[in-house]
Protein backbone atom coordinates (compact mmCIF):
# COMPACT_ATOMS: atom_id res chain seq x y z
CA UNK A 1 0.00 0.00 0.00
CA UNK A 2 3.00 2.31 0.77
CA UNK A 3 4.40 1.26 -2.33
CA UNK A 4 1.41 2.05 -4.49
CA UNK A 5 1.11 5.73 -3.10
CA UNK A 6 4.35 6.13 -3.35
CA UNK A 7 4.13 5.49 -6.99
CA UNK A 8 1.15 7.40 -6.86
CA UNK A 9 2.91 10.60 -5.85
CA UNK A 10 5.95 9.90 -8.08
CA UNK A 11 3.22 10.17 -10.95
CA UNK A 12 1.32 12.88 -9.90
CA UNK A 13 5.15 14.99 -9.25
CA UNK A 14 6.02 14.01 -12.97
CA UNK A 15 2.61 14.59 -14.41
CA UNK A 16 2.63 18.70 -12.81
CA UNK A 17 6.36 19.13 -14.03
CA UNK A 18 5.74 18.15 -17.51
CA UNK A 19 2.96 20.17 -17.48
CA UNK A 20 4.85 23.15 -16.41
CA UNK A 21 7.03 22.55 -19.07
CA UNK A 22 4.37 22.31 -21.65
CA UNK A 23 2.86 25.16 -21.02
CA UNK A 24 6.52 27.54 -20.63
CA UNK A 25 7.24 25.74 -24.07
CA UNK A 26 4.20 26.67 -25.49
CA UNK A 27 4.15 30.28 -24.11
CA UNK A 28 8.04 30.79 -25.13
CA UNK A 29 6.55 29.83 -29.00
CA UNK A 30 4.04 31.83 -29.36
CA UNK A 31 5.76 34.98 -28.42
CA UNK A 32 8.39 33.60 -30.98
CA UNK A 33 6.16 33.61 -33.24
CA UNK A 34 4.01 36.45 -33.01
CA UNK A 35 0.67 34.15 -31.33
CA UNK A 36 1.05 36.80 -28.41
CA UNK A 37 2.05 40.46 -28.61
CA UNK A 38 4.34 41.07 -26.12
CA UNK A 39 4.41 45.14 -25.07
CA UNK A 40 7.28 45.98 -25.87
CA UNK A 41 6.12 45.39 -29.35
CA UNK A 42 2.87 46.99 -28.82
CA UNK A 43 5.05 49.95 -27.86
CA UNK A 44 7.63 49.88 -30.66
CA UNK A 45 5.01 49.32 -32.97
CA UNK A 46 2.77 52.50 -32.19
CA UNK A 47 5.83 54.53 -32.28
CA UNK A 48 6.45 53.27 -36.04
CA UNK A 49 2.69 54.31 -36.31
CA UNK A 50 2.67 57.70 -35.11
CA UNK A 51 6.72 58.19 -37.19
CA UNK A 52 4.89 57.41 -39.95
CA UNK A 53 2.09 59.73 -39.44
CA UNK A 54 4.38 62.82 -38.33
CA UNK A 55 6.32 62.00 -41.49
CA UNK A 56 2.91 62.18 -43.80
CA UNK A 57 1.62 65.53 -42.13
CA UNK A 58 5.65 66.85 -42.56
CA UNK A 59 5.61 65.83 -46.27
CA UNK A 60 1.87 67.08 -46.79
CA UNK A 61 2.57 70.15 -44.94
CA UNK A 62 6.06 70.46 -47.24
CA UNK A 63 4.17 70.24 -50.58
CA UNK A 64 1.45 72.77 -49.31
CA UNK A 65 4.04 75.50 -48.92
CA UNK A 66 5.73 74.23 -52.09
CA UNK A 67 2.68 74.79 -53.96
CA UNK A 68 1.83 78.38 -52.34
CA UNK A 69 5.61 79.38 -52.65
CA UNK A 70 5.14 78.50 -56.65
CA UNK A 71 1.39 80.09 -56.77
CA UNK A 72 2.86 83.26 -54.80
CA UNK A 73 6.13 83.39 -56.87
CA UNK A 74 3.54 82.57 -60.22
CA UNK A 75 1.55 86.07 -59.30
CA UNK A 76 4.41 88.37 -58.58
CA UNK A 77 5.89 87.32 -61.89
CA UNK A 78 2.57 88.23 -63.78
CA UNK A 79 2.21 91.43 -61.60
CA UNK A 80 5.83 92.52 -62.56
CA UNK A 81 5.25 91.55 -66.18
CA UNK A 82 1.80 93.61 -65.98
CA UNK A 83 3.76 96.68 -64.14
CA UNK A 84 6.27 96.13 -67.19
CA UNK A 85 3.67 96.65 -70.06
CA UNK A 86 1.51 99.54 -68.77
CA UNK A 87 5.08 101.05 -68.07
CA UNK A 88 5.89 100.36 -71.57
CA UNK A 89 2.42 101.21 -72.74
CA UNK A 90 2.35 104.78 -70.95
CA UNK A 91 5.37 106.05 -72.65
CA UNK A 92 3.66 105.49 -76.10
CA UNK A 93 3.03 107.80 -78.30
CA UNK A 94 -0.37 106.74 -77.87
CA UNK A 95 -0.78 108.07 -73.98
CA UNK A 96 0.95 111.28 -75.37
CA UNK A 97 -2.11 112.22 -76.88
CA UNK A 98 -3.63 112.71 -73.60
CA UNK A 99 -3.41 115.98 -71.21
CA UNK A 100 -4.68 115.75 -67.95
CA UNK A 101 -6.11 119.24 -67.01
CA UNK A 102 -6.39 120.36 -63.24
CA UNK A 103 -8.67 123.50 -62.74
CA UNK A 104 -7.08 125.95 -61.04
CA UNK A 105 -9.76 128.95 -61.19
CA UNK A 106 -11.06 130.76 -58.29
CA UNK A 107 -13.81 128.30 -57.02
CA UNK A 108 -11.35 124.94 -57.08
CA UNK A 109 -8.27 127.06 -55.68
CA UNK A 110 -11.06 128.03 -52.74
CA UNK A 111 -12.15 124.67 -51.97
CA UNK A 112 -8.35 123.34 -51.70
CA UNK A 113 -7.79 126.26 -49.52
CA UNK A 114 -11.02 125.46 -47.12
CA UNK A 115 -10.04 121.68 -47.54
CA UNK A 116 -6.42 122.34 -46.05
CA UNK A 117 -4.47 121.79 -49.06
CA UNK A 118 -1.96 123.44 -50.78
CA UNK A 119 -2.62 125.62 -54.14
CA UNK A 120 -0.99 123.16 -56.08
CA UNK A 121 -2.33 119.93 -54.41
CA UNK A 122 -4.28 118.79 -57.29
CA UNK A 123 -1.93 119.31 -60.07
CA UNK A 124 0.91 117.84 -58.31
CA UNK A 125 -0.88 114.94 -57.27
CA UNK A 126 -1.16 114.05 -61.11
CA UNK A 127 2.12 115.64 -61.94
CA UNK A 128 3.69 113.05 -59.65
CA UNK A 129 1.80 110.21 -61.39
CA UNK A 130 2.61 111.16 -64.92
CA UNK A 131 6.26 112.14 -64.35
CA UNK A 132 7.25 109.20 -66.31
CA UNK A 133 5.62 108.61 -68.53
CA UNK A 134 4.27 110.78 -71.81
CA UNK A 135 0.98 111.91 -70.32
CA UNK A 136 1.03 115.79 -70.37
CA UNK A 137 0.11 117.05 -67.08
CA UNK A 138 -1.52 121.20 -67.19
CA UNK A 139 -2.90 123.62 -65.07
CA UNK A 140 -6.70 125.40 -67.03
CA UNK A 141 -8.98 127.62 -66.55
CA UNK A 142 -12.75 126.84 -64.86
CA UNK A 143 -14.24 123.79 -66.58
CA UNK A 144 -17.72 124.72 -65.70
CA UNK A 145 -18.39 122.56 -62.40
CA UNK A 146 -17.78 125.15 -59.55
CA UNK A 147 -19.95 123.31 -57.22
CA UNK A 148 -18.30 120.11 -57.39
CA UNK A 149 -14.94 121.74 -57.23
CA UNK A 150 -11.65 121.03 -57.16
CA UNK A 151 -12.34 119.67 -60.97
CA UNK A 152 -10.44 117.54 -63.48
CA UNK A 153 -10.59 116.97 -66.88
CA UNK A 154 -8.67 114.95 -69.42
CA UNK A 155 -8.29 115.75 -72.88
CA UNK A 156 -7.50 113.61 -76.32
CA UNK A 157 -5.82 115.67 -79.30
CA UNK A 158 -8.29 113.50 -81.42
CA UNK A 159 -11.33 114.97 -80.11
CA UNK A 160 -12.59 118.67 -79.51
CA UNK A 161 -12.84 119.63 -76.26
CA UNK A 162 -12.81 117.18 -73.03
CA UNK A 163 -13.72 113.26 -73.26
CA UNK A 164 -16.01 111.60 -70.88
CA UNK A 165 -13.93 107.94 -69.38
CA UNK A 166 -14.73 105.02 -68.02
CA UNK A 167 -14.74 105.07 -64.56
CA UNK A 168 -16.45 108.26 -64.29
CA UNK A 169 -19.73 108.79 -62.41
CA UNK A 170 -22.77 109.55 -64.50
CA UNK A 171 -23.06 112.96 -63.78
CA UNK A 172 -19.18 113.26 -64.91
CA UNK A 173 -19.42 111.12 -67.50
CA UNK A 174 -22.25 113.58 -68.67
CA UNK A 175 -20.39 116.67 -68.08
CA UNK A 176 -17.22 115.41 -69.32
CA UNK A 177 -15.39 116.58 -65.97
CA UNK A 178 -14.38 114.29 -62.93
CA UNK A 179 -15.21 116.09 -59.63
CA UNK A 180 -14.86 116.57 -56.13
CA UNK A 181 -11.29 115.05 -56.92
CA UNK A 182 -9.86 116.01 -52.41
CA UNK A 183 -7.41 113.12 -51.96
CA UNK A 184 -5.31 110.60 -53.17
CA UNK A 185 -8.27 107.96 -53.36
CA UNK A 186 -10.16 110.31 -56.30
CA UNK A 187 -7.00 111.41 -57.38
CA UNK A 188 -6.02 107.25 -58.22
CA UNK A 189 -9.45 107.18 -59.70
CA UNK A 190 -8.66 109.61 -62.46
CA UNK A 191 -5.44 108.44 -62.92
CA UNK A 192 -6.73 104.54 -63.23
CA UNK A 193 -9.47 106.41 -65.69
CA UNK A 194 -6.74 107.72 -68.25
CA UNK A 195 -4.32 104.49 -67.95
CA UNK A 196 -7.41 102.23 -69.07
CA UNK A 197 -8.49 104.68 -71.74
CA UNK A 198 -4.31 104.15 -73.10
CA UNK A 199 -4.47 100.65 -73.13
CA UNK A 200 -8.02 101.09 -75.36
CA UNK A 201 -6.44 103.67 -77.48
CA UNK A 202 -3.47 101.35 -77.75
CA UNK A 203 -5.60 98.03 -79.10
CA UNK A 204 -7.57 100.18 -81.41
CA UNK A 205 -4.71 101.46 -83.14
CA UNK A 206 -3.20 97.76 -83.13
CA UNK A 207 -6.50 96.17 -84.55
CA UNK A 208 -6.31 99.22 -87.39
CA UNK A 209 -2.75 98.39 -88.40
CA UNK A 210 -3.64 94.57 -88.54
CA UNK A 211 -6.53 95.75 -91.14
CA UNK A 212 -4.45 97.90 -92.88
Amino acid sequence: MNRRSEKMNRCCFLYYLLSGWLITACAAFSVTNGWVLHPSKVSRNRKCRRSCLLLSSSETEGRQQSTETTASAEVENNMAADAADVEKLLNSDTAAQFRVLTCSATSCAKKRSTLGLDEFATFSAFYTRASDTGVKVEETSCLGRCKQSPCVAIEHEDYEGTVSLEGMTPQEFSDRVFQNIVDENDAERVWSSVVSAVEVMAQQDGDEEEHM
